[in-house]
């Protein structure tokens, strides 16, 4: 357990300089900045406290410690030494504790999303295709639709000779709107030549694979 520094001792601490290799540069740990004139604190940090466990070289955040010294509160799960995030217990047991509220269908035991159903008993949002009950994923449409309607624009386009400009697809579109697909993306009209799979790769993509995926674009019409 944490022992707590008298305020006075803490204000000693605080009128001396603290150890450090380099003192030109700031005290605080990761922190370049020169130091200001007599003082061991950069202009920027000039009323920031530091942590008074030696030799943290952190900044308080209270009762005079850092976060990794006490200075928020412990989970009160029991055995449990994480920071405090919602309420009394930290990210981890906060889950626990919390109600969860089940789907209203009986018998079913699953987490309720929208209308206080789970998304098997229809709380998703259904693909926009008239008739599939399927969960959309990606723009509104499920996973076989919206490579379907990626393949059947990218097929328009190549019937009449037209350069592709994916960001004019509707499910592109609806994409860049919900901004999971910001960067625009040309392909020559050769595109009946790419398998589905690809398709399908480029209509889902991951977080920070667009780049990745105008690579592989431009190899395979390379090889065209």
């Amino acid at each position: 357990m944490t022992t707590l520094v008298p305020r006075i001792a803490l204000a000693t601490i605080e009128e001396h300089a603290p150890t450090k290799i380099d003192d030109s540069t700031c005290f605080f740990k990761d922190c370049d900045n020169p130091v200001a004139p007599k003082s061991w604190k950069c202009a920027f940090h000039r009323n920031r406290g530091r942590c008074h466990m030696q030799p943290c070289r952190n900044q308080v955040y209270a009762r005079n410690l850092c976060v990794r010294h006490g200075g928020k509160r412990r989970c009160a799960a029991f055995g449990c030494s994480r920071n405090v995030r919602l309420g009394e217990f930290c990210s981890r047991h906060g889950d626990l504790t919390a109600p969860k509220k089940l789907c209203s269908t009986s018998g079913c035991t699953n987490v309720a999303h929208k209308l206080h159903r789970c998304v098997r008993h229809g709380g998703g949002r259904q693909c926009l295709v008239n008739g599939c009950k399927t969960h959309a994923r990606t723009g509104g449409y499920c996973c076989r639709h919206g490579t379907t309607k990626l393949f059947e624009f990218g097929t328009s386009a190549r019937n009449e000779h037209q350069w592709i400009d994916w960001t004019a697809s509707p499910l592109i579109a609806s994409c860049n709107q919900q901004g999971e697909m910001s960067q625009e993306t040309r392909v020559h009209d050769d595109i009946g030549n790419l398998d589905l799979t690809f398709l399908h790769t480029l209509c889902f993509p991951t977080d920070g694979d667009v780049d990745n995926i105008v690579i592989d674009m431009g190899e395979s019409l390379w090889q065209l």
